[in-house]
Protein backbone atom coordinates (compact mmCIF):
# COMPACT_ATOMS: atom_id res chain seq x y z
CA UNK A 1 0.00 0.00 0.00
CA UNK A 2 1.37 3.54 -0.65
CA UNK A 3 2.15 6.04 1.64
CA UNK A 4 1.50 9.62 1.92
CA UNK A 5 5.22 11.60 0.93
CA UNK A 6 4.41 14.41 3.75
CA UNK A 7 3.27 12.59 6.58
CA UNK A 8 3.59 8.80 6.18
CA UNK A 9 -0.43 7.52 6.34
CA UNK A 10 -1.58 4.82 4.29
CA UNK A 11 -2.71 5.94 1.33
CA UNK A 12 -5.22 4.08 -1.20
CA UNK A 13 -3.22 3.67 -4.38
CA UNK A 14 -5.70 5.65 -7.10
CA UNK A 15 -5.92 8.29 -4.28
CA UNK A 16 -4.61 11.73 -5.43
CA UNK A 17 -5.05 13.63 -1.90
CA UNK A 18 -3.92 11.99 1.92
CA UNK A 19 -6.78 11.60 3.79
CA UNK A 20 -4.74 11.93 6.87
CA UNK A 21 -3.32 15.26 6.07
CA UNK A 22 -4.98 16.54 2.70
CA UNK A 23 -1.90 17.26 0.73
CA UNK A 24 -0.92 15.66 -2.49
CA UNK A 25 -0.08 11.85 -2.75
CA UNK A 26 2.23 12.58 -5.93
CA UNK A 27 5.60 11.65 -5.43
CA UNK A 28 6.38 14.86 -8.23
CA UNK A 29 6.48 18.21 -8.51
CA UNK A 30 7.37 20.83 -11.03
CA UNK A 31 10.16 22.92 -10.41
CA UNK A 32 9.40 26.27 -9.84
CA UNK A 33 11.65 28.00 -12.73
CA UNK A 34 11.62 25.47 -15.20
CA UNK A 35 8.70 23.68 -14.47
CA UNK A 36 9.68 19.79 -15.52
CA UNK A 37 8.58 17.39 -12.51
CA UNK A 38 11.39 16.94 -9.94
CA UNK A 39 11.12 14.46 -6.50
CA UNK A 40 8.76 15.97 -4.18
CA UNK A 41 11.52 15.97 -1.94
CA UNK A 42 14.01 17.85 -3.83
CA UNK A 43 15.79 20.76 -2.86
CA UNK A 44 17.25 21.23 -6.43
CA UNK A 45 16.00 20.92 -9.80
CA UNK A 46 18.10 18.07 -11.98
CA UNK A 47 17.49 20.06 -14.80
CA UNK A 48 17.83 23.36 -14.44
CA UNK A 49 19.78 23.08 -10.84
CA UNK A 50 17.34 25.74 -9.36
CA UNK A 51 16.73 25.81 -5.68
CA UNK A 52 13.16 24.93 -4.99
CA UNK A 53 13.70 26.84 -1.61
CA UNK A 54 14.29 30.39 -3.34
CA UNK A 55 11.46 32.56 -5.28
CA UNK A 56 11.97 32.52 -9.08
CA UNK A 57 10.60 36.22 -9.00
CA UNK A 58 13.53 37.40 -6.27
CA UNK A 59 16.37 38.72 -8.12
CA UNK A 60 18.61 39.70 -4.73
Amino acid sequence: MPKCPHCGANADADAKFCEVCGKSTSQTKQCVECEKEIPIKARFCKYCGFDQNKDPFDWS
